[in-house]
């Protein structure tokens, strides 16, 4: 009989139990997206609008007497746009099923199980789809304002060929990652003296994270003759440590990191070799509340993973409804909006990376 394995005596006698919760093993960090979603705006109005302004006005001029001074009038400006678009994800489940879950054996709601399922991929779709550029009804994601005209000709309806030292972000590709390279590109995004208008948090691949890690940490730190060190053995249980009272203990590595005083973080759903150095305080969701929608802000229920800690705000649900021709249920949830961003000239965007 192979390890695990039971005769027919136990299986036929004996009912097995089942765990109370489902879990996510697919769910991985979309920081982004949970960051975007905290974040939110209301929308109001047909478009979102801007006025920037375009130039310098040469009117100013030096006097030292009675000259004639300037009385023309300019101002140069131009107005950028966002419309709102929308992401729907449904969720459905049978009510013949569900009458079964329903009864006294079942243990995990089929229809919160169902929920949890379509609500973890809405967002893990969206933590994804936030880093591209817009295609189609998409939202705008950072590429659409973290660029220099190499992936969008346009952001917010402005052409970068008319308007981009106005609306050009500063983009650098290189296979080697250095503090150079990070110092330069933030130089480029940023006022000098002014933290509001300079990226504050810089977004990257669980990868690109261990290099930069790495650059901080040329060498290992050794603790030679420590006494009372904690230490995990195959004997020690779960959260406990015992002493350890010998020759010396290696440590290494960082639980977090920053750049400038600006958080590095870590997102699986970021483009592979890619770093975005992201102005937040310049950047909102604004959401669009749909007529007889609920907004809801709440983690799983029955998922254990990465959405049972970290919650949404943006979600909003349609009820769920019954087709006239099945037995069955159909709710839908929603996010509509847009992200926008008010200066795309204060971020950054370094990819290419492959090692240091």
């Amino acid at each position: 009989m192979s390890a695990g394995a039971l005769d027919d005596r136990v299986n036929n006698l004996t009912l097995p139990e089942i765990l109370s919760k489902v879990g996510d093993t697919v769910s991985r960090s979309t920081a982004l997206g949970s960051r975007v979603f905290r974040k939110m705006k209301p929308w109001n109005g047909k478009v979102v609008q801007q006025a920037i302004f375009t130039d310098e006005s040469d009117l100013g001029q030096y006097f030292n007497g009675v000259e004639t001074l300037s009385t023309s009038i300019d101002q140069n400006t131009v107005m950028m746009n966002w419309y709102p678009t929308g992401f729907a994800q449904p969720v459905g489940v049978s009510l013949f099923e569900q009458s079964v879950n329903e009864t006294s054996a079942g243990v995990i709601s089929l229809l919160q199980s169902s929920m949890d399922y379509a609500s973890i991929s809405l967002r893990n779709r969206l933590g994804v789809d936030l880093y591209l550029t817009a295609a189609g009804k998409a939202f705008d994601g950072l590429l659409n304002f973290i660029d220099d005209g190499e992936e969008n000709s346009s952001y917010a309806g402005l052409a970068r060929s008319t308007h981009g030292t106005n609306i050009n972000a500063d983009v650098t590709e290189t296979s080697t990652l250095d503090l150079d390279v990070l110092a330069a590109s933030d130089d480029a995004a940023s006022v000098a003296g002014l933290m509001e208008l300079t990226p504050n948090a810089l977004l990257t691949t669980p990868a690109v994270w261990s290099l930069y890690e790495s650059l901080l940490e040329p060498a290992k730190l050794a603790m030679y003759k420590a006494t009372g060190v904690p230490m995990v053995t195959w004997e020690t249980g779960t959260g406990e440590t015992v002493k350890y009272d010998g020759g010396m203990m290696g440590k290494g590595g960082y639980l977090a990191l920053d750049f400038r005083n600006k958080l590095f973080i870590k997102d699986n759903a970021c483009p592979t070799g890619n770093i975005f150095g992201v102005n937040e305080m310049l950047a909102d969701f604004h959401s669009l509340k749909i007529k007889g929608l609920k907004t809801i802000a709440t983690g799983t229920k029955t998922a254990e993973g990465v959405y049972d800690k970290v919650q949404a705000t943006a979600l909003q649900f349609r009820e769920m409804m019954s087709p006239i021709n099945q037995l069955a249920e159909i709710g839908i949830f929603v996010v509509a909006g847009n992200l926008i961003h008010r200066n795309p000239r204060f971020n950054f965007r370094v990819f290419g990376i492959t090692g240091v």
